[in-house]
């Protein structure tokens, strides 16, 4: 018995894109906004990050049966916008189709950029099959992004963050009547 993908609410607002990407700027670009947040989680990237990868993740969700992690689309009813792991890895079809009416937000970002950051970031040396492997998903994933919201531009915003911090567009686009003049 499959559980099917149900309506848990509606109009959230979700950053999907890459680790590395500007999610803090997003956060805090967000919080201004003063709807319920909901950031990074250690205890949900503890308790459910292998499951997400393993079966939820942009790639490999194919229709799977979501009762494995209801409740986490259960608790996610309880606020309005998400940025960064887990909610970030979550797939965006899933999320798509539990809260219709939904708002996505792409951090784009130069792949070359984006390599050096996530370097930086593990402060080891990285092995060429598993950068290969990264740049491969990377390219991927924004691909299936983009297709996936091709005939959608009212419901995903890109953009690069690292690049342009100016965030008064991503409010006109999430129907914020709301000016800033600061960049983040």
């Amino acid at each position: 018995n499959e559980h099917p993908i149900s309506d848990y609410g509606s109009n959230k607002i979700f950053e999907i894109g890459f680790f590395k990407s500007a999610s803090t700027l997003l956060s805090e670009a967000i919080k201004v906004l003063e709807v319920k947040y909901h950031g990074w989680s250690r205890y949900f990237y503890d308790t459910y990050n292998d499951l997400i990868q393993e079966k939820f993740r942009w790639d490999t969700y194919v229709g799977q049966d979501i009762k494995e992690i209801d409740s986490v689309l259960r608790y996610m009813n309880d606020y309005d916008a998400f940025c960064d792991a887990p909610w970030r890895d979550i797939s965006f079809v899933i999320l798509d189709k539990a809260f219709p009416g939904s708002k996505f937000i792409f951090n784009d970002r130069d792949q070359d950029d984006w390599m050096l950051n996530y370097k930086y970031h593990i402060k080891e040396p990285m092995n060429p099959e598993f950068e290969k492997l990264l740049r491969n998903d990377f390219k991927q994933k924004k691909r299936f992004i983009i297709d996936y919201f091709k005939n959608r531009s009212q419901d995903l915003f890109i953009q690069d963050f690292h690049k342009d911090t100016d965030v008064n567009n991503l409010y006109k686009f999430l129907g914020f009547n709301k000016t800033i003049n600061r960049d983040f």
